[in-house]
């Protein structure tokens, strides 16, 4: 439905967050029985939203209950309260208090930074991990080959797993100058 209406409208695509909160009322008015579609996709919207949030907050309730060796109503109520907390400058990104960071409506901040760049940092975080918790000689024996070559440099498994330390830290410095600018 989006999608949809973002072609037909020539909306640009990449407006994010701002199709469903402000070009998305202006649509749903100028259509025929919009008042109704209007009532739907918020409904469906809200719906996602928060069955999302739900799966979210079971893990991070799971995790606060084993690790601070909670009661499940106290770390519902302290899991619950956060999520609130967190979402109060999201909720007033799109109201006329219009928050910002950097021009830009908080709420499409927000998920810039923990979108896809956190998969990926995250992902490089885990790898690194894991070559250094295993043992070098190990996990050099998983790999398939004995030396790779990029270019003229060639690379052992050794190496590989050197670069294991040095790829997270760079790959993060990356994410956080690409959230700057």
């Amino acid at each position: 439905m989006v999608m949809g209406f973002v072609f037909t409208f020539d909306l640009p695509a990449d407006a994010g967050s701002e199709l469903s909160f402000t070009v998305f009322p202006r649509i749903f008015q100028e259509l025929p029985a919009g008042a109704f579609l209007a009532v739907g996709f918020f409904v469906l919207l809200f719906v996602a939203g928060f069955t999302s949030c739900l799966g979210g907050a079971v893990v991070v309730m799971a995790a606060a209950r084993d690790e601070l060796h909670l009661s499940r109503k106290v770390a519902a109520r302290w899991v619950a309260g956060l999520i609130v907390l967190l979402g109060i400058p999201s909720a007033l990104s799109f109201t006329s208090v219009g928050l910002t960071v950097a021009g830009r409506p908080f709420l499409d901040r927000v998920d810039q930074a923990t979108g896809s760049g956190v998969i990926v940092v995250l992902g490089l975080l885990g790898a690194a991990l894991l070559a250094r918790k295993l043992p070098t000689r190990a996990l050099a024996a998983a790999f398939d080959s004995d030396e790779w070559r990029v270019g003229a440099v060639r690379l052992g498994p050794r190496a590989l797993i050197g670069w294991s330390a040095v790829l997270p830290a760079l790959a993060a410095v990356f994410y956080v100058l690409g959230l700057l600018l």
